[in-house]
């Protein structure tokens, strides 16, 4: 599971949407000049940003000491997400008027998604000194903050955003949670969603406006109003603290919960993309991928231009064993947005899979330095994994160590070998499991309900699938089913099947199928082998 979302930016306190202008006045500029800039302004408006860029650069060609018009081709760049050709501009802007303090404001913002981050709190700090946009510019400092591990500094930032205008609150709120998300801090993160939600109406509080209205007299109420009015923007918010509090219990795997925010009623008059994509999680990780797909599908359609669903779609495919279709997305989700470090991440692990372990190596390291908002101790576990089946022992181990000295309190390696990389070193010659997963069902004998369970009767049995790969022939007295956290002492060697033998990797890849009656009520199944376990999966039997 992966959190997508960073803390509210400008644009969304602000609602955003035309090119302002600076205290500088542009009164001494050349009539010519002032007219193409009243152009571009126009085009900039209606969103046309390769005309404003345009405009902007003839103005700029007219007159080169006319900031605005390096004003109005930065904010084009930046709002075409070219953040480095945005802070050049913004730049040349700042060069020509010390005092603009819109180009610094946004030079800031953008130099923060590029992770210069000294620079851009820099420029937040000469903006919260001159008084300009402070709410905002205290906002902006705690986002920079918080990528750098700061969250002292960037939770009282965001109080300081709050004290200064009473119009933030409900993005205050949400932007602690995202900071105490990130420190793992999981009953503070629900406390700040609540705030947001339960807000003093005062303080424009969606639910003042929404009371006794259905989703159709919302949808009405929406589209009566400003596309960039504060009151939607406050909406939006409202409507994101349900959405994350969705995907928050799906990190705590309370999927009842999750479903019951992320389907709220008041949810209808804004389709989210990011709800719906959290809405094919559950389905994914309870193996129901048609409706996977349904949920996945429908958030491209809202937002195609966003490459999160895109990878979300390519670890639906991933998870039915499709690797090819799972890389075609994760290249897709690329070309789209080259800063999302999960899809460098997951196509990762893809290469693990494939022994493709140069570009794993790639992509993992790719992924620790493109998305502040992964774990680093799962990308540290990750290369570690890389490097142990690259025969890399020592790199694995520091890597390894790394995790676990990153790790919070909900951290949980996955594939690691720490041991197995020390005795390998010491010429031990040691066994090892790299990878259990559950598959489907077998022949459906399972119908799966109530999202993250299987349902089977009394005297029924459970039929399972799972996948195994290892460096050497199975060995079935290593292999245990787990129920409620015991093994169980039956062994059912004849559900063991060779799928594939790999001669140049020295790998076998098994199908593990079992089949087992259980006793009443709510069972915990999982499968253990060499000390590696799978998934674990609930089964309700009635």
């Amino acid at each position: 599971m992966k959190n997508m979302n960073s803390l509210k930016t400008v644009a969304t306190l602000l609602g955003i949407c035309s090119l302002l202008m600076t205290s500088c006045t542009v009164s001494n500029f050349d009539a010519v000049s002032r007219g193409y800039i009243k152009e571009g302004s126009a085009k900039y408006r209606n969103h046309d940003y390769k005309g404003s860029l345009r405009i902007g650069r003839l103005a700029a060609i007219y007159d080169p000491k006319n900031f605005c018009a390096f004003q109005l081709i930065g904010s084009s760049y930046y709002m075409m997400n070219k953040y480095d050709s945005a802070v050049k501009e913004y730049d040349s802007a700042i060069t020509i008027c010390p005092k603009d303090n819109f180009s610094r404001f946004f030079r800031g913002y953008a130099l923060g998604i590029l992770n210069r981050l000294d620079s851009a709190i820099a420029d937040n700090d000469f903006n919260i000194r001159h008084n300009y946009m402070k709410a905002c510019s205290y906002n902006n400092r705690a986002i920079n903050e918080k990528k750098l591990k700061q969250f002292d500094a960037a939770l009282k930032d965001l109080d300081s955003c709050m004290n200064t205008s009473y119009y933030n609150h409900r993005f205050v709120f949400i932007n602690k949670y995202y900071v105490y998300i990130e420190q793992e801090k999981y009953d503070l993160a629900l406390a700040e969603l609540d705030k947001c939600i339960n807000a003093d109406p005062k303080q424009l509080s969606f639910a003042i406006h929404a009371k006794n209205l259905n989703g159709t007299q919302l949808l009405k109420l929406k589209d009566d109003l400003p596309k960039d009015s504060l009151f939607l923007n406050q909406m939006k918010c409202f409507t994101d603290a349900y959405t994350e509090k969705g995907y928050l219990y799906i990190l705590m795997g309370k999927y009842k919960d999750a479903l019951w925010n992320l389907n709220h009623e008041r949810l209808i008059p804004i389709p989210s993309y990011i709800q719906m994509a959290y809405r094919s999680y559950i389905p994914k990780l309870t193996m129901q991928y048609d409706k996977a797909f349904e949920n996945i599908d429908s958030a491209i359609r809202i937002n195609p231009n966003d490459g999160f669903a895109y990878m979300c779609k390519g670890n639906i495919y991933s998870s039915m064993g499709k690797y090819d279709e799972a890389k075609q997305y994760y290249n897709l989700a690329l070309t789209k947005d080259s800063l999302l470090g999960y899809a460098y991440e997951d196509r990762g692990y893809l290469y693990c899979r494939e022994g493709k372990l140069d570009s794993a190596l790639v992509d993992f390291k790719r992924a620790k330095s493109k998305n502040e908002n992964i774990h680093q101790s799962y990308l540290h576990n990750a290369i570690g994994y890389a490097y142990f089946l690259n025969k890399q022992y020592n790199q694995a181990l520091m890597e390894y160590d790394s995790a676990k000295n990153l790790g919070k309190p909900n951290y949980q390696p996955l594939y690691e070998y720490k041991q197995e990389a020390k005795d390998a070193l010491e010429n031990k010659g040691t066994n090892f499991c790299t990878l259990i997963h559950w598959q489907a069902p077998v022949n459906d004998v399972n119908e799966l309900v109530d999202h993250a369970q299987f349902c089977v009767g009394i005297n029924e049995p459970l039929a399972m699938n799972f996948k195994i790969v290892t460096n050497h022939p199975i060995e079935v007295n290593k292999l245990f089913l787990m129920l409620n956290g015991q093994s169980i002492p039956e062994t059912y060697p004849n559900a063991v099947t060779l799928m594939k033998e790999d001669k140049s990797r020295g790998t076998f890849e098994y199908a593990y199928t079992p089949k087992l009656t259980l006793p009443k009520g709510s069972q915990t199944i999982g499968l253990n082998y060499y000390g590696k376990s799978s998934q674990r999966m609930v089964v309700i039997v009635q």
